[in-house]
């Protein structure tokens, strides 16, 4: 986490030491995403979730470019899973496990590190690009509902870190001098997040091909 956190700083200064007419490029992120998962009764499901942002672009040279920014999704499962009554109520004595949670609900915000390859043709407003992106989650926010429809607590000190790795496809559009958009596709190819700490699950999690997603941002060149 430190590291990705300094990593971060790192790109954010070299932006704006070596910043240049042309060379940075800022704008809105929306990216409508597909998570696939998997209840503990094998049942396979699928939750349509939106990532809301703003994002920056550095110009390395014609052929690289680094993405960064910032971004929130709110991730909604429903799922079935036992929880520990114990991290609800921490004063008071519980068995292991009292009930089971039929839906889960996170808040994430989502600082994403990304290489653009793309290549440019001479007359075209039109260039096709390659994306490689990290994305260091920090979920600060979980909701939980138990399985007899009524609502559990808000927890606000749940608070974990993950990171996904993504390899996108997509075309920019110059739409004039100034603006130009880019619109992808990417899919996850791995995910590494702590175990949540309310509802039991047998490991780290560690999946590949979970999530797709459609993204569309808007960049104005500075």
């Amino acid at each position: 986490m430190k590291k990705s956190i300094l990593i971060i700083i790192i790109i954010s200064f070299s932006i704006l030491a070596y910043g240049q007419t042309g060379k940075f490029s800022g704008g809105l992120l929306f990216s409508p995403e597909i998570n696939f998962y998997e209840a503990e009764n094998n049942d396979k499901k699928a939750s349509i979730n939106y990532r809301y942002g703003l994002i920056g672009e550095f110009k390395i040279n014609e052929y690289l470019y680094i993405q960064s920014g910032i971004s929130y999704i709110r991730q909604t499962y429903d799922i079935f899973r036992s929880y520990n009554g114990c991290a609800f109520n921490p004063d008071e004595v519980y068995p292991a496990v009292i009930t089971y949670i039929n839906k889960n609900d996170y808040s994430i915000i989502s600082i994403p590190i990304q290489l653009k390859i793309k290549k440019t043709f001479d007359d075209s407003k039109f260039s096709p690009f390659i994306s490689l992106n990290v994305n260091n989650n920090f979920h600060l926010l979980s909701k939980y509902y138990s399985d007899y429809d009524s609502n559990v607590d808000e927890l606000k000190d749940v608070k974990y870190f993950g990171n996904t790795g993504n390899i996108g496809f997509g075309i920019e559009y110059l739409l004039c001098s100034k603006i130009k958009m880019n619109l992808s596709t990417h899919i996850r190819i791995i995910e590494y997040r702590k175990k949540d700490p309310i509802v039991y699950e047998k490991e780290d999690q560690i999946n590949t091909f979970n999530n797709v997603g459609l993204s569309i941002s808007i960049l104005y060149v500075l």
